[in-house]
């Protein structure tokens, strides 16, 4: 348990390290449709039972991470050795 507690912090720092550091964010709008996006992967009817199942926190949190995978492949550079 805490090995993953500690990857889990790890992520999180990772997270929004870079969120932060790249201006990375949503509005109100905007979250509320990724929620909506996301419903039948939680089986939910409407944002307040996902919140209600999920936590708010956790909505806002996987929002986050599909921003920042998008940001990191949008600038992503290879380098060839």
């Amino acid at each position: 348990m805490l090995k993953y507690a500690q990857g889990t912090v790890k992520e999180e720092l990772v997270l929004y390290f870079t969120a932060e550091r790249e201006n990375i964010g949503f509005t109100d709008e905007e979250y509320t449709e990724y929620a909506n996006g996301v419903l039948d992967d939680y089986d939910c009817e409407d944002i307040a039972e996902l919140e209600k199942v999920s936590g708010k926190d956790m909505i806002r949190r996987g929002y986050y991470w599909e921003l920042v995978k998008d940001y990191l492949y949008e600038n992503l550079k290879i380098v060839e050795k």
